[in-house]
């Protein structure tokens, strides 16, 4: 429940660094927010997408190994919070 109050969580990899996106909880509602650089000033600097779309359509993109791998890790994690 802590991280529901963090604002500051990010998606990244092993490299601390390597930072893909910002995980964002307005309302509520858990969120991505994903930066974009463009010079045209009709690109917003950011995007949120609902983090329930973008699991979706990742999923949706994977194919049946990295689907069970991940069901594994999310059952793994579901362990470890209750």
């Amino acid at each position: 429940m802590g991280n529901e109050k963090n604002f500051e969580l990010f998606v990244q990899g092993n490299n601390p660094r390597d930072k893909a996106c910002k995980l964002i909880r307005p309302n509520g509602i858990l969120q991505v927010e994903f930066k974009l650089k463009s010079k045209d000033k009709l690109v917003p600097a950011t995007v949120t997408i609902d983090a329930v779309e973008v699991v979706d359509q990742i999923t949706a993109a994977m194919n049946q190994e990295e689907r069970l791998l991940a069901y594994s890790k999310l059952i793994a994690r579901m362990g470890k919070t209750e």
